[in-house]
């Protein structure tokens, strides 16, 4: 792969994702923890806890050959977007009225939905922009990155949790997913030609 710039291309690239995953993680931890509080009812923990993350589980497995077929670029800022939404939507909800349960579980499940799609997408992204000889240290920054966001998220929702509104959380999304969106437009991700049956597990380990 001729790209003497790969290394400016990935920290650029893992700087807007880090900030886009930290306030994803963040508003995730922020809407179940609202939620317990607001209702006190152990059933609607569980409930947000599924709806959360049981869409991601289940979509996963068959996301990486969905985005293989797609331009890696545009699944991850339609993830991003589609995330971003739905704290935007959330927050107008919250502002103007009090939304009801199940109208924030269904935002948690679109949430979820658009995620799981957005890893797979930043994952399949890496053979495509470092030299083969480095995919596996390049490989070694995303998951380092997926950790600290999943680690610190939670804990950054809790801390603005205590001092603000959940309105004022759901807006660090957006922010997250400004800053993320507006990073890969600067980036040339190449596409992978549809008659090349490349899955996500072939590119990841070639």
């Amino acid at each position: 792969m001729e790209n003497k710039n790969w290394k400016r291309k990935f920290i650029a690239l893992y700087t807007g994702q880090f900030f886009s995953l930290l306030s994803s993680a963040a508003v995730q931890f922020s809407i179940i923890w609202w939620l317990t509080d607001t209702t006190g009812s152990p059933l609607i923990l569980a409930l947000a806890g599924i709806a959360g993350f049981l869409p991601q589980a289940l979509i996963g497995p068959f996301a990486g050959t969905i985005v293989d077929r797609h331009s890696r670029k545009l699944m991850m800022i339609s993830a991003d977007l589609i995330v971003a939404l739905g704290s935007l939507f959330l927050f107008f909800s919250m502002y103007y009225s009090e939304p009801s349960i199940t109208l924030v579980i269904l935002v948690l499940v679109v949430r979820s939905l658009a995620t799981a799609f957005h890893m797979p997408a930043m994952q399949a992204s890496v053979p495509l922009l470092a030299p083969e000889e480095h995919l596996t240290k390049v490989a070694g920054w995303g998951q380092m990155v997926s950790s600290m966001t999943n680690i610190a998220g939670p804990a950054l929702g809790m801390s603005l949790l205590a001092v603000s509104s959940l309105e004022s959380v759901l807006l660090l999304d957006v922010l997250g997913a400004v800053i993320a969106c507006s990073v890969l437009l600067f980036i040339r991700i190449p596409s992978v030609a549809r008659t090349e049956e490349w899955s996500l597990g072939t590119l990841l380990l070639k």
